[in-house]
């Protein structure tokens, strides 16, 4: 759907320069919806988000190991995860939260973080999609925290 130009049409009689810049702007735009096969700003318009992804991680002196398995159904040169710790499972503003986000197709992240009991979640979309839900790590007991431990220098 193309940019509505009623907006940029009244600069046309007070402002020409702003009115050439909105109008190769909203030219531009609707190029790269058309290119993209998604309407900009349209929640409607993104594919759904992918199935759950599952992951392992391996925390050992000062280094967290994450591996991500991409769901079968998707393609895995075209999926993106994100991934964030925090101190406690709140995940909020006093969880210390750290977020990563990896590469179309990445499946693998080593994050140096050393001494500190740290919960994770991982959520994944494909190239224009929604993200799916945060998926909270967690092993046979339950959700639990992960302590990489003292950092290894040698």
């Amino acid at each position: 759907m193309p940019v509505d130009r009623s907006y940029i049409a009244p600069y046309a009689a007070t402002d020409s320069q702003a009115y050439q810049a909105l109008t190769a702007l909203a030219n531009f735009s609707d190029a790269l919806e058309k290119a993209a096969g998604v309407r900009v700003g349209s929640a409607a318009a993104q594919a759904p988000a992918p199935p759950q992804a599952s992951w392992t991680i391996a925390a050992s002196q000062g280094h967290y190991m994450l591996q991500i398995v991409n769901p079968t159904s998707s393609g895995s040169a075209s999926i993106q995860h994100q991934v964030r710790s925090a101190t406690d499972q709140n995940f909020n503003a006093n969880s210390a939260v750290s977020t990563f986000t990896l590469g179309l197709g990445q499946t693998t992240l080593d994050v140096v973080d050393p001494n500190l009991s740290k919960y994770w979640q991982l959520r994944s979309r494909l190239q224009g999609s929604a993200w799916n839900n945060w998926l909270t790590y967690a092993n046979a007991g339950g959700v639990v925290a992960l302590n990489a431990g003292v950092l290894r220098t040698s």
